[in-house]
């Protein structure tokens, strides 16, 4: 993992998981912004706390955030006391100082901000929205990622990964489940990374690549344009992996030993239900498909003549929502 984070980088990185992406707005003390740096774990300290003791205490390599009420605190004090408290700040090689609801900024604190080279930024949201995202970023920036050749699909609020061979049908499958409403993801290149709360979330490898979904015999089509913005969405977490196998693949695996139409999960569902073991058996069915230590629900869906493969996805989502709504 790394001990360090350019602030550029962190100011640049995109909260994909919200609503609005949050922005900040530099507005004093960027001379030497590009040698700013964050130390992880995140150090950060509220202004007005800060204030409220007789001896001012800042950490080192931290960021501090504030709103209007400590920006009203620092106004307060004397001019010497606010040159002494930036002196300070440089001294404790501040990352920056993070103001809130678009509070205003006096001409008193952006002098001293450029003298001791304190990057002042400005964000309309709340402090406790901005503290998130960021500890969020740092997270998505030096995490472990995966990046996997499929297709991630939002079908029922649900996290669908759809996985195969080349030309088995990933993008055609998902381009029917946009038609019917669901919302793409990513198309041919998933990045995957464990999020703060433990769970595996997705999105798109390259941001430049949202929306773009390439179909055979056609080329590169915008998903935007043709079927508007609420048939994307920019991250997902995982909650389904499908396999799409050739009918070739299928073959292979009933001479293998290795292809079940019932799983680990379908005989126990069925033997609860109606209390007889006729499946009792040795053989090692996985329905599960592993990532960063994270066992994920998993299908293996034959394609062939006649399937509607966009429907069988559906119907996968739907038998998986029952289950665990019966847990």
């Amino acid at each position: 993992m790394k001990s360090k984070i350019p602030l550029t980088k962190l100011i640049s990185e995109e909260d994909l998981s919200l609503a609005n992406n949050i922005t900040f707005e530099f507005v004093a003390g960027t001379a030497h912004i590009d040698e700013k740096e964050l130390t992880i774990p995140l150090q950060y300290q509220y202004l007005e706390k800060i204030l409220l003791g007789n001896q001012t205490c800042v950490i080192p390599e931290s960021i501090i955030i504030t709103e209007k009420e400590g920006l009203d605190k620092l106004l307060s004090y004397s001019k010497h006391k606010i040159h002494k408290f930036f002196n300070l700040m440089d001294e404790r090689n501040v990352s920056c100082l993070v103001v809130c609801n678009n509070a205003e900024v006096s001409n008193d604190i952006k002098k001293r901000a450029e003298k001791f080279a304190v990057p002042i930024l400005r964000t309309s949201f709340p402090s406790k929205v901005v503290i998130s995202s960021i500890l969020d970023r740092i997270h998505n920036l030096v995490a472990e990622t995966k990046v996997i050749h499929g297709t991630m699909i939002d079908v029922f609020g649900m996290g669908v990964l759809i996985l195969g061979k080349s030309g088995v049908g990933k993008s055609e499958t998902s381009l029917e489940l946009i038609t019917r409403g669901h919302r793409l993801v990513a198309d041919d290149l998933v990045k995957l990374y464990k999020n703060r709360l433990g769970k595996i979330t997705t999105t798109c490898y390259n941001s430049q690549a949202f929306g773009l979904m390439e179909l055979r015999g056609v080329g590169i089509i915008d998903i935007d344009n043709i079927y508007g913005a609420s048939a994307l969405r920019p991250v997902k977490d995982l909650d389904i992996v499908i396999r799409l196998i050739s009918w070739e693949e299928e073959q292979e695996k009933k001479k293998a030993g290795t292809y079940s139409r019932l799983d680990d999960t379908d005989i126990t569902n069925f033997e609860s239900l109606s209390g007889n073991k006729m499946f009792a058996s040795d053989e090692s069915r996985h329905s599960f498909y592993e990532i960063f230590n994270t066992k994920i629900y998993y299908r293996e869906i034959p394609v062939g003549p006649g399937r509607n493969i966009a429907t069988i996805v559906e119907v996968v989502v739907k038998n998986y929502l029952s289950q665990i709504n019966r847990r």
